[in-house]
């Protein structure tokens, strides 16, 4: 679970300081900001003291759990640009409101399929835009809106209205 993923992190004999954004290609870091966005999420606010727990636990070095500890919290805030969103339960705040994907799709999406959409808005979010929204302007805004919104269409096929698509 999301313990077990933060103890093969810490296991891990890598070091973060060599996991700089320019070390990686896109699809890479996307991959790796949205596994430990969705194994640090659930643990919340405490993520940091989890990640300390498992330190201690490693059978490492004090001076080897202190270094791993500052390039861990400094690749996740720094690098994957995730601390805002980890300290904050209220993030990230959706691009896309419920009113927004419904009229998006123009079809009927019943609960559990909404509740499938609403997941890989998150999912898409936390990898294709990194920075906080209240901190963009409305044109990248709405170049984001757009591209989750052809994003939705072709991963959900079959709630698009069929007389939408035509329009599209």
């Amino acid at each position: 679970s999301n313990c077990k993923a933060i103890q093969s992190a810490v296991r891990s004999d890598a070091r973060l300081e060599d996991l700089s954004p320019q070390n990686f290609k896109w699809e890479e870091l996307s991959e790796l900001r949205w596994i430990l966005y969705s194994a640090l999420k659930p643990i919340g606010i405490m993520w940091k003291e989890a990640l300390i727990l498992a330190l201690a636990s490693s059978q490492k070095s004090m001076d080897d759990c202190v270094n791993q500890y500052i390039e861990m919290i400094s690749f996740v805030e720094d690098n994957l640009l995730l601390g805002t969103i980890l300290r904050d339960k209220d993030k990230p705040r959706p691009l896309l409101n419920g009113s927004q994907i419904q009229s998006a799709l123009g079809g009927q999406i019943d609960g559990r399929g909404f509740k499938r959409v609403v997941q890989s808005v998150e999912e898409w979010q936390i990898r294709n835009v990194w920075r906080d929204l209240d901190r963009i302007d409305d044109d990248e805004r709405g170049r984001a809106e757009a591209q989750l919104v052809n994003f939705l269409v072709g991963a959900f096929p079959e709630y698009v209205d069929a007389s939408q698509s035509l329009e599209r």
